[in-house]
């Protein structure tokens, strides 16, 4: 069986991402407003229930998963957002991160194809889909400069 130690760090970024992005859908600003408003409020919708689905994975393999923004904050690699960044530079930054988080993903689904953990070999093969995903959307809506 798989350690949940990888799922619950992978739990604590997307909790972490998905309040950054929050944060950036709150304070972007510019003629791209609307579109990113609306951009970054699909991720961290997607970035929430995919907590929710780690968490419970979490706890099917007989596991707690942590909680509370201090535990979070202790586990994630996920740095906090900065303001003042303009549209492009919210973009690079979430690029970045998502860019992160399917590589966590991916070495996540090798530790669990060792452990014949598929169900947590498909879980992390969906989020590498839905990250890669948006760094392909962010991608296009950055202004080339």
């Amino acid at each position: 069986m798989i350690s949940t130690d990888l799922l619950k760090s992978f739990l604590g970024d997307t909790y972490a991402l998905m309040i950054k992005t929050h944060f950036f859908h709150w304070n972007v600003m510019g003629p791209e407003f609307p579109a990113l408003h609306s951009m970054f409020e699909k991720q961290y919708t997607d970035l929430f229930e995919a907590a929710d689905v780690v968490a419970e994975r979490v706890r099917a393999l007989g596991d707690h998963p942590p909680g509370g923004t201090k535990t979070f904050a202790q586990m994630t690699s996920i740095d906090d957002p900065v303001l003042g960044l303009d549209a492009n530079g919210i973009l690079d930054v979430l690029i970045q991160d998502h860019k992160n988080m399917a590589e966590r993903a991916k070495k996540g689904i090798k530790v669990a194809n060792q452990a014949n953990d598929d169900v947590t070999v498909d879980l992390l093969i969906g989020r590498v889909r839905e990250h890669e995903k948006q760094i392909w959307m962010m991608s296009s809506m950055r202004k080339v400069v």
